[in-house]
């Protein structure tokens, strides 16, 4: 894991929509996209699997939908993932529904050598 590594977003990279953001972080964080990732909270219908090359392993995790891994963040932990076994992990607008944010988040950066997280930023309904 890149610890410390961290990119600004700007103004004009704000999105509204899922695809927008699959879009928005296939776009800047090509070089993470590579060999095993795995998506937590895209939907459930592999969303995110248009933005990746066919050589890359994808498997999604959600609580929804016909994901690979259906699960409970909040009841199903630790994740039955070995350590480092995703090269990146995406977690998108999850961690703020979760009581246990800090557990998942720890979970994250255990099955994971690069983490992508999004979270809600209450500054685009102002900026909308």
């Amino acid at each position: 894991m890149n610890n410390g590594f961290t990119r600004q977003v700007e103004k004009n990279d704000l999105f509204v929509t899922r695809d927008d953001r699959n879009a928005f972080i296939s776009k800047t964080f090509p070089e993470f996209l590579v060999k095993k990732i795995v998506t937590i909270g895209v939907g459930g219908k592999k969303h995110f699997q248009k933005y990746l090359d066919s050589d890359v392993e994808y498997f999604e995790i959600d609580i929804e939908g016909d994901p690979d891994f259906k699960l409970n963040l909040e009841r199903e932990l630790p994740l039955n993932f070995k350590d480092d076994e995703f090269d990146t992990v995406i977690c998108t607008e999850v961690l703020e529904h979760l009581d246990n944010f800090h557990e998942v988040f720890h979970e994250l950066l255990r099955i994971g050598k690069n983490i992508i997280i999004s979270l809600p930023n209450p500054i685009n309904d102002s900026l909308n």
